[in-house]
């Protein structure tokens, strides 16, 4: 249920449901209800992908834990900035 509610909510912003909009999506949404999240995107060499997804307390949130061991982040996108990747976001505080 969670997971098609959650496609349904990123399409909201983009029209599709790829993972940098669910998490954007998910972030959003666990925002309005007061839980902090970070935001983390990675890439990994073999075969190179590139993957976002949300943490709480260092925890990934519907992820297998493995994808911190798969995939090296970029630094952590602090608050405000993910407007930045695309301007429709601008009004949203992620």
């Amino acid at each position: 249920f969670f997971t098609r509610f959650l496609r349904r909510y990123a399409g909201r912003f983009r029209g599709k449901s790829a993972c940098l909009d669910q998490s954007i999506a998910l972030r959003q949404f666990l925002a309005e209800i007061g839980i902090a999240s970070v935001l983390k995107i990675g890439v990994k060499r073999q075969p190179f992908a590139a993957h976002a997804w949300l943490e709480i307390n260092d925890v990934p949130v519907l992820e297998a834990n493995h994808v911190k061991r798969d995939f090296v982040c970029f630094d952590s996108l602090p608050e405000g900035t993910i407007a930045l990747l695309n301007p429709a976001l601008s009004k949203l505080n992620l």
